[in-house]
């Protein structure tokens, strides 16, 4: 990717290299009272995932999309932008265009949404995206005509540095494509929302911060439009959760100003490294799926020990646990889903016995000694489902410095917080949560 010495108002203009102003904050909805409340709420767009009603109802001042394969065409409201959400393969025609132009909207859109939650990385993300493009120029459409009609909606993780980058990427991806296609450039348009696979089930509040840095990497990226989740999402939502969520996009553009800087990740010798990494890398990505080769299965196991030995957290699920929030059924395909179905037994435990299955802690030496592992202890077992107490338990745990564990002689179940001579070892870097499991069939 080539950098320039100067950048000028010409090149914002063009916007090869984000987001010239503010952009729009566009809101998922699915019911009519869902849509009085956006528009109550001061937002831009809509995103309606649903068929609903609106033949009485203003949306004059936002942009309405459509998402969730629902057919838009004819039914498509007065409104000063949007786009109708029709696959550029499948649906692509020349009268679908004409139709997109009379009601002043786009016409298609590529979405990720099928292949993030499958698993698949960010390079794999991109990659699949843009191959999708590229088929979809070989279509009835104009090629040209084609890239001024497509909306890219793209998945983020809470990861803010990489959503950051992705975004950059794929701006940067988009000028390669449309130069290798031989298409005059015209601006990559680019909406963002977090995935699924980050929203948990247990302390539903931490969500929030999830949520937040989604956003935040979307309008530091230079996403033409954000869509913010609530945090009870995966229960649907409420009023109050979908106000909070919408009001984080409000702070970050009117008080934090995110809107009014143009690019502001650029010259970040971080940020530009990564962005150009992640484009090379999703340009590859995009050179073998041209072979037709795709595999979610090595980045989902990479994934998956992350997770299990916590070298990848997610904050109220597997660090900070708090043991007495109740949560849902667990679904399958979120990053925390294999900790809190640990959590979901525990709840099972708690209703058939009165209590929750305890281990007992025990800590050796001083507490300048203890202090810091016990506390690490506390916070895993309570991760797992499990809760230390000093009574008596089949399982004993310990904590302490390693050098104390050498003379120990136990009798039950043994778990050291560190490394020794005992059934279960747990320390930063270990598969925790197979050990974790190993400690529930013991005290089961």
């Amino acid at each position: 990717m080539r950098i320039e010495s100067l950048y000028t108002e010409a090149d914002v203009l063009a916007g090869r290299f984000g987001r010239s102003g503010p952009w729009e904050i566009r809101e998922a909805v699915r019911t009519r009272a869902q849509i009085e409340e956006a528009l109550a709420g001061g937002v831009h767009g809509l995103l309606i995932e649903a068929p609903v009603a609106l033949a009485d109802l203003d949306l004059t001042s936002v942009a309405v999309s459509w998402g969730g394969n629902i057919d838009a065409l004819g039914i498509h409201p007065a409104s000063k932008g949007g786009n109708l959400g029709l696959d550029p393969v499948e649906g692509a025609s020349d009268e679908v265009v004409a139709q997109a132009e009379k009601h002043g909207c786009t016409a298609f859109c590529i979405d990720t949404a099928a292949w993030h939650h499958a698993g698949c990385s960010d390079e794999q993300d991109l990659g699949l995206s843009f191959r999708a493009f590229v088929d979809a120029c070989r279509g009835p459409v104009e090629a040209s005509v084609l890239a001024r009609h497509v909306e890219l909606r793209f998945r983020l993780d809470a990861e803010l540095f990489g959503g950051i980058a992705k975004i950059r990427a794929a701006r940067a991806m988009w000028a390669r494509v449309l130069q290798v296609l031989g298409i005059p450039f015209v601006p990559a348009r680019i909406h963002v929302r977090g995935s699924r696979r980050i929203w948990t089930e247990r302390d539903v509040h931490t969500n929030q911060l999830r949520n937040a840095a989604v956003v935040f990497a979307g309008a530091v990226g230079g996403a033409d439009s954000i869509t913010s989740a609530p945090f009870d999402l995966l229960d649907g939502g409420t009023p109050a959760s979908r106000r909070a969520a919408r009001n984080s996009q409000h702070v970050l553009m009117r008080e934090s100003h995110l809107g009014r800087v143009f690019d502001p990740a650029g010259g970040s010798y971080a940020l530009e490294s990564m962005t150009r990494d992640l484009a090379e890398h999703a340009w590859l990505e995009l050179q073998r799926l041209e072979d037709g080769r795709v595999d979610f299965d090595h980045v989902v196991d990479a994934r998956e020990r992350a997770l299990a030995t916590r070298k990848k957290n997610v904050l109220g699920v597997n660090r900070f646990a708090n043991l007495d929030d109740v949560g849902g059924p667990g679904r399958s395909s979120r990053f925390a889903s294999s900790w809190e179905a640990l959590r979901t037994r525990s709840d099972h435990y708690l209703r058939d016995h009165g209590h929750r299955p305890r281990v007992r802690v025990v800590p050796l030496g001083t507490p300048a000694q203890h202090t810091g592992r016990l506390t690490w202890l506390t916070n895993l077992l309570a991760a797992g489902g499990l809760e230390a107490t000093s009574g008596p338990s089949p399982v004993c745990a310990y904590a302490g410095p390693d050098s104390l564990y050498q003379d120990l002689v136990h009798e039950s179940f043994a778990v050291l917080a560190g490394r020794g001579d005992a059934d279960v070892e747990l320390y930063e870097g270990a598969d925790v949560l197979g050990e974790l499991e190993r400690i529930w069939r013991e005290l089961a």
